[in-house]
């Protein structure tokens, strides 16, 4: 590929990718603004427990990585050192965005099986991997300013690699996160339809509507959707390591910040869906095996932190809970 054709095809990578991830935003934005009443209700004027502050502070932090990224990747000037300090802060709101979005469903996990030390552990070992090869492949990164190179007018900061070796292990930690993310959902989506398959295929011939369902259908929904990007990113990833930048990775190119935020988009969705599960609207809704009873079946492990993420409980009746308790 010649230097003309090289230049070309940066250009084209630079424009694709930001509007790839100005969609990507713009979606993760309006299901902000969907599901914000609902958040409002069952949330924030709610007693809260741990994981529902782990919730809004997931929620803060992927905000904030939308707006650093967005600063660092879209048209502007800035200087080396500016870059510099806003990848750093970018880094860190994806990161914790990232820890939160897998801790949350960790406890659903944790809490479906009774608080299993093993489930913890081995969510744990998910997470600490995936955030310190998230760390580590930071190293082998350089932020620079713009100003002066041919994607100036595209960009206002820009990753560059000072040696190939540098780019080689940065490409090999990439790909092992992408297979870190699949395992954990393998995982997570695994452990939840050996937990609740049987409990949900008995409440639909009892004609009833349980949490079990609705935790089954969510954890279906999430890793389908999550196994097709998460391939998609492998390839993307595959291709970069082996080949020489081509045509393929332009189409990719439109895929992968979608990868950031399908997760976050769907754990608040479950999160939501969870609390408002009792809600008089969905019990209105749902077909009931006796009056003002959903079948269940599985014993849902709940304390002051993990709150109602894995148990049939509104806000209400966790806070009538926690009242007699303390």
């Amino acid at each position: 590929m010649d230097s003309e054709a090289l230049l070309i095809q940066t250009l084209e990578v630079s424009v694709t990718t930001n509007y790839a991830f100005v969609a990507s935003a713009t979606l993760w934005i309006a299901d902000y603004i969907a599901t914000l009443h609902t958040e409002l209700r069952m949330i924030w004027f709610k007693k809260q427990s741990g994981t529902s502050i782990l919730f809004i502070f997931n929620r803060i932090c992927f905000l904030g990585y939308l707006l650093t990224y967005s600063v660092f990747t879209l048209p502007g000037n800035g200087s080396d050192k500016g870059c510099d300090i806003i990848r750093w802060f970018q880094e860190v709101f994806q990161s914790t965005a990232t820890v939160t979005t897998t801790t949350l469903f960790a406890l659903r996990i944790y809490a479906i099986y009774g608080k299993s030390r093993m489930i913890l552990m081995v969510t744990t070992l998910f997470i600490l991997s995936r955030f310190l090869l998230d760390m580590l492949s930071t190293v082998f990164q350089q932020n620079i300013s713009a100003i002066g190179s041919p994607v100036q007018g595209f960009t206002r900061c820009a990753v560059v690699f000072q040696n190939e070796n540098n780019f080689y292990h940065y490409q090999r930690l990439q790909i092992g996160l992408t297979f870190l993310a699949l395992a954990f959902d393998a995982f997570i989506f695994g452990a939840t339809l050996r937990k609740t398959f049987h409990y949900a295929i008995a409440s639909k011939r009892l004609g009833g509507f349980s949490i079990i369902q609705r935790i089954l259908y969510d954890g279906l929904i999430y890793f389908l959707i999550m196994l097709i990007v998460g391939i998609i990113s492998t390839i993307d990833e595959l291709l970069i390591f082996f080949d020489e930048p081509s045509d393929k990775s332009t189409f990719l190119d439109l895929i992968i910040p979608f990868f950031n935020v399908l997760p976050n988009i769907l754990i608040s969705r479950l999160m939501l869906s969870l609390r408002t599960f009792t809600s008089p609207e969905e019990m209105f809704k749902a077909p009931k095996t006796a009056p003002g009873q959903h079948f269940s079946g599985i014993h849902f492990a709940t304390n002051t932190f993990l709150g109602n993420i894995g148990a049939p409980l509104d806000g209400e009746i966790w806070e009538e809970k926690n009242n007699t308790e303390e």
